[in-house]
């Protein structure tokens, strides 16, 4: 019996690695640029109202404020984010031009990824037989790990911050999702690089009106936070990435760990 067990976990950790490697070759887009017909409902938004499209997209990619992504992200920075997230063919010069050379297009095809691939919280996990399963996680809400105007808690972080602190916000981008560093330094603005961290994966307590005062009215130590926060927390795992299903002790097969809702 035992041997049985093992084969069978050897099996699906065999089946799990090659889902890996062709996960990471996997990194075309769901549809091209000029894909619109493919689905008219995006089409129509993003030629119809553009700005609420924009938004939109950022929205349903990582549940983040609607009004905030409204009035604070355009088109470049949430094809970026996307695109780094997810991990798809592209450089930081296409998330300029393509948005700028065709904006209706760019945003329906980010929403049309967003809609194919799932949120920033989903993950494809392996069940114990081999099944592939796209669920969605849902973590609870967190506090920051340190206060705005603890500095002192990290002197380098500090003086990087005051010193120099579009290279330092750049930096925070850079460490939190892999982004591209120029970019972040000439896109993303502290406001909204704090959105990000605080929407995204690290869910953090606040809101979006906080995430304009605060880089507003204390500018260095809104980015030295930002720093500490990254520092402490580490990158964040890419959406769709796969995780295996172990099952729950003393069970053969079909346990693990409940995630919240199917995709």
């Amino acid at each position: 019996m035992l041997r049985s067990l093992v084969g069978s976990e050897m099996c699906i950790r065999d089946r799990y690695q090659r889902r890996v490697r062709g996960a990471a070759m996997a990194m075309q887009w769901t549809s091209g640029i000029c894909g619109c017909c493919g689905d008219p409902r995006t089409m129509c938004f993003a030629f119809c109202f553009l700005p609420c499209a924009t938004a939109s997209a950022r929205s349903r990619f990582d549940s983040s404020n609607w009004c905030f992504n409204f009035c604070c992200v355009n088109g470049c920075v949430v094809r970026n984010i996307v695109r780094e997230a997810y991990h798809n063919e592209g450089t930081c010069v296409s998330d300029i031009c393509i948005p700028c050379c065709c904006p209706c297009c760019s945003v329906a095809q980010i929403l049309r990824e967003v809609i194919a691939k799932g949120s920033a919280n989903s993950v494809n996990m392996i069940t114990t037989t081999g099944q592939v399963v796209r669920m969605e996680t849902v973590e609870g809400s967190n506090l920051w790990s340190s206060e705005l105007t603890s500095c002192c808690d990290d002197c380098g972080s500090c003086l990087y911050a005051c010193c120099c602190p579009w290279c330092a916000n750049s930096s925070v981008m850079t460490k939190y999702d892999g982004s591209n560093w120029w970019f972040n330094c000439f896109a993303k603005q502290p406001c909204v690089a704090q959105s990000i961290l605080r929407e995204g994966k690290y869910n953090i307590d606040g809101t979006c009106c906080g995430d304009v005062l605060e880089p507003c009215c204390c500018y260095s130590c809104a980015i030295s936070r930002l720093l500490r926060e990254v520092k402490v927390r580490g990158p964040v795992q890419s959406p769709g990435a796969l995780v295996i299903q172990q099952p729950a002790p003393g069970q053969r097969g079909g346990g693990g760990q409940a995630f919240t809702r199917q995709a």
